[in-house]
């Protein structure tokens, strides 16, 4: 017997998204890279490069600085950053969490890996903004 493929459609601001599998929803809503602001403080982007949560088309342009929430962070150096970084990038304006190779819906290890690099930035929040959760979509 066949097993019928399952989608469900979900509104989103410039229209529908279509969610064909679970994996669909990590790329929405699990932290792909931590981004620094111009104010000095961070926001998670999805694997679209949206804010995560942001349910959007790959063509649409976000203004990063307009996003919620916002984290401002302490004693965020290069050294743990590249212990953040997946790829070793000490590179504290863009912290990428996972690659292709270790996606956190493939196995429970890049799971607990993800978790592991999100936690080391957790540990450096002194304070959540989350403001408004409206972002500027072009």
């Amino acid at each position: 017997m066949q097993s019928e493929a399952r989608s469900h459609e979900h509104y989103a601001p410039m229209g529908r998204i279509k969610i064909e599998e679970a994996s669909d929803l990590y790329r929405y809503f699990l932290p792909y890279v931590i981004l620094l602001l111009s104010d000095g403080s961070y926001i998670f982007l999805n694997r679209f490069y949206k804010p995560v949560g942001m349910m959007s088309h790959d063509e649409d342009w976000v203004d990063y600085e307009a996003c919620s929430p916002r984290f401002t962070v302490r004693g965020l150096t290069p050294e743990i950053a590249s212990k953040i970084s997946v790829r070793g990038s000490a590179d504290v304006r863009w912290i990428t969490l996972y690659d292709d190779g270790c996606r956190p819906q493939d196995s429970d290890k890049n799971r607990r890996a993800h978790l592991q690099r999100l936690k080391l930035f957790y540990d450096l929040v002194e304070i959540q903004n989350f403001g408004s959760v409206r972002a500027s979509v072009h």
